[in-house]
């Protein structure tokens, strides 16, 4: 017989965190439903809960959701890759559970592959997309740095050799207070600017340096910043995270060489994975909004991974069409 505990970490971060160290380790689980994340969430003082279900004393799965109030009187709630189970009946048992919890709506990027028998409440809707992409490119560290390159597209290694060549000099932090890291901010709200799309405050970013096992690597070309991104480290997988160019020092392909080094750091930190986190669904055109970026991605190898479709349980229709038409109007259009 199942049963089930429910933590939040409002009023309680300390025993929402306690709870999420007790389970950690127990079943395998993405970023999104570890421990570190739920550090993470309490620095950027994000409302997150944990529900944990249990079969007498066994943990069989587990979720953390965090709960956004985008206007007054109106909460939903989101699950990440998640939830995390042992077998499908498990998973379909919680997600029961989370139906049944309070909000107006539920946003879910599922962290299975697409099972058509997962368990749906009867006012769901498929996504178009989520908060994060459903298929995503990983490559096996487990193989020889000539390996890698050998299964690069030709470009991809060609373009790392060639940055190689233009004396170019690569840095790497996790201090939030260096040069580096404001370099790397700097980065991120030109290009942010450049393709109009929203970016994080400064305090979040810190908030992943320290929570997150993270580091920030940055490219220079006589002590001027030109590319950088960001590298969390969690379990087996590497995790590219965010990236910025200065578009003025395209012809230098520093942007290839900042994948190769962050790679590299990967592999030397025994990770077995390197995931790009996020590349268009298999099939789709050129008009998608991440074809750019897919291709640039699929310059390295590797294989796709592909996420069940997000979707939405809605509970309150009326709040739901009133909430999506407010942010119709403000959401910036996706290239």
């Amino acid at each position: 017989m199942y049963s089930l505990t429910r933590v939040n970490n409002r009023p309680a971060p300390e025993a929402f965190l306690k709870q999420l160290d007790k389970i950690e380790g127990l079943i395998p689980h993405s970023l999104w439903q570890s421990a570190n994340w739920g550090r993470y969430l309490n620095a950027v003082k994000t409302e997150a809960s944990l529900l944990v279900l249990l079969r007498g004393e066994e943990i069989r799965a587990w979720a953390i959701m965090t709960w956004g109030r985008p206007l007054k009187g109106f909460k939903y709630a989101y699950l990440q890759r998640g939830p995390v189970f042992r077998e499908p009946a498990d998973r379909d048992t919680l997600l029961k559970e989370i139906y049944s919890q309070e909000g107006d709506y539920l946003l879910i990027d599922p962290g299975w592959e697409e099972d058509p028998d997962a368990a749906r409440p009867t006012r769901w809707k498929p996504l178009p997309y989520g908060h994060i992409p459903s298929d995503t490119l990983l490559l096996d560290l487990k193989k020889s740095e000539d390996r890698l390159l050998a299964e690069m597209k030709k470009k991809g290694r060609y373009n790392i050799k060639l940055a190689q060549s233009r004396n170019l000099t690569v840095k790497q932090t996790s201090d939030p207070a260096s040069l580096e890291s404001d370099d790397f901010y700097k980065l991120m709200k030109s290009t942010s600017a450049r393709k109009s799309i929203p970016l994080l405050p400064r305090r979040d970013f810190n908030a992943k340096l320290i929570a997150l096992e993270s580091r920030i690597f940055v490219i220079y070309t006589e002590n001027k910043a030109i590319a950088a991104g960001f590298l969390t480290l969690y379990d087996n997988t590497g995790y590219y995270y965010y990236s910025g160019t200065d578009t003025a020092y395209s012809s230098l392909m520093a942007a290839y060489l900042l994948q190769w080094e962050m790679i590299l750091y990967a592999k030397s930190r025994k990770a077995e994975f390197y995931d790009f986190l996020g590349i268009s669904p298999a099939g789709a055109g050129e008009t998608h909004y991440l074809s750019s970026v897919s291709s640039f991605k699929k310059r390295f190898g590797g294989m796709r991974k592909s996420f069940a479709a997000p979707w939405v349980y809605i509970k309150k229709p009326l709040k739901y069409f009133l909430l999506e038409s407010f942010r119709a109007i403000r959401r910036p259009r996706r290239r």
